[in-house]
């Protein structure tokens, strides 16, 4: 896939972490490798994989199932002696977990520090890479701060009025007020 998200973390909250399991650690900590996999759909495969219910599994953030995605995950351990079931690596169709360590909460949201992405261009001609070069530069700003908001897909741009049409397309036509609607 030319689209690829790599989730990173907050380096607190890397540095929260455990080793090793021990009591009050008990989430098995996870990067997780997907690709043409929702995010609670591959979490739940590593669940099933670890033979725990799916409610052990929590993530920090929503990532897009048409991308090869690297994200955090947390998987509790079922109980004290249960640590040991939860293998430090699984795979399945379309996805690989690593464990990287042990926290003493689920993830979350708050844990991440940024997405980085990759979009991957392709049969481009000289003019149109050069075009290219010239819109981004038009879309920096010293000191190299990028002007792009970061939206990608209908996992940004949908409307939670199914049906009802496309925030981006609202707010490409300027209707701000209706774009905010269909968003909230």
């Amino acid at each position: 896939l030319d689209f690829q998200v790599d989730e990173r973390l907050d380096s607190a909250w890397l540095d929260a972490m455990a080793s090793e399991w021990s009591e009050g650690f008990e989430h098995g900590v996870y990067r997780l490798t997907k690709t043409s996999l929702a995010t609670p759909e591959a979490l739940a495969l590593v669940c099933a994989a670890a033979r725990v219910p799916a409610a052990a599994g929590s993530y920090a953030g929503l990532k897009d199932k048409h991308a090869v995605t690297s994200q955090h995950i947390t998987v509790r351990a079922p109980d004290e002696k249960g640590w040991r079931g939860l293998p430090p690596d699984m795979e399945g169709q379309g996805w690989r977990a690593h464990r990287m360590g042990w926290a003493s909460q689920p993830i979350a949201a708050a844990a991440i520090r940024a997405n980085e992405f990759t979009l991957v261009v392709r049969d481009l001609d000289a003019a149109a890479v050069d075009a290219m070069c010239q819109a981004w530069e038009r879309l920096l700003r010293p000191p190299g701060e990028l002007l792009l908001a970061n939206y990608y897909g209908d996992q940004r741009f949908g409307s939670a009025r199914h049906g009802e049409g496309f925030a981006a397309e609202a707010m490409v036509a300027g209707d701000y007020g209706r774009a905010l609607r269909l968003l909230v």
